[in-house]
């Protein structure tokens, strides 16, 4: 598993979160907090600031070297200048396990004592800005923002008390066992990757789950490949429901089982 890491910057009531550009391959446009992935010469640093001293050396490192990358903003210059109150250790976000890649990413949440200067790297960074927590959590209920589950849960929970030293749950939560994972990354738009017969190396096909409070909601291409693949989506179903049935076209992985799920559901497909 890859490592990562990710700063939540906060000063009073607001939180500093970046747009990431369009044009990246990973999370294009969505909202999200500085940070990025350890490299292997991080391991070398260690840190005695008594901010610092119980978190591991090397995700500090490559913390304070994302940060100045990113935002030029010098961690360890503004610890020597008492410009930090706190930092302490949100909680580790793991990539769930449907993915191809998946991350360890810590959120240090880092409370300051002013806002310092930031130079966000533009060919990166589309947008920066502080906002307040309750702001950004109803920007993402409103449908105007796209955030990562880690982000969401960060946010609403920062929204409700910004002193939260943790964040727990970090992540989407569901039984491995008996369930599929639901990503809802914009307000009313949700996707289920479902194990299918797809063409390799993937290894399932995203259900896309559209609807909101007061409209019908639409599951698009639901495709099954096994009765154990079958059960989850339904157990799923359960706790996420829907309304109908949608088939875009009649690839296998796009709607295998979809007709057994209608009749079982009692929706039209």
């Amino acid at each position: 598993m890859r490592e990562a890491v990710s700063a939540v910057l906060v000063h009073a009531d607001e939180l500093f979160v970046v747009r990431r550009q369009p044009h990246l391959l990973a999370f294009p446009g969505y909202l999200a907090f500085p940070g990025g992935k350890v490299d292997a010469e991080d391991a070398e640093y260690a840190f005695d600031h008594p901010l610092l001293r119980e978190f591991p050396g090397y995700q500090v490192r490559a913390l304070c070297r994302e940060l100045f990358e990113e935002l030029g903003f010098d961690l360890e210059l503004a610890l020597a200048r008492g410009e930090v109150r706190s930092i302490s250790l949100l909680g580790t976000a793991i990539t769930p396990r449907f993915a191809a890649v998946r991350f360890s990413v810590p959120h240090y949440k880092i409370e300051l004592q002013r806002k310092p200067e930031i130079r966000p790297d533009g060919e990166e960074i589309a947008w920066a800005d502080w906002v307040s927590g309750s702001a950004l959590w109803q920007q993402f209920k409103a449908g105007k923002a796209l955030m990562v589950a880690p982000t969401q849960c960060i946010v609403r929970t920062l929204a409700s008390d910004r002193s939260a030293q943790r964040v727990d749950p970090i992540n989407i939560v569901y039984d491995h066992e008996t369930e599929l994972p639901y990503l809802e990354l914009i307000k009313g738009v949700g996707l289920i990757p479902v194990p299918s017969m797809t063409l390799p190396p993937a290894t399932s096909t995203n259900a896309l789950r559209m609807g909101d409070s007061g409209y019908p909601v639409t599951l698009v291409d639901p495709s099954p490949k096994d009765r154990e693949s079958y059960e989850k989506l339904l157990k799923t179903l359960n706790k996420y429901p829907i309304n109908q049935i949608l088939i875009t076209h009649h690839h296998r992985d796009h709607h295998q089982q979809a007709p057994d799920i209608a009749r079982q559901l009692s929706i039209p497909l």
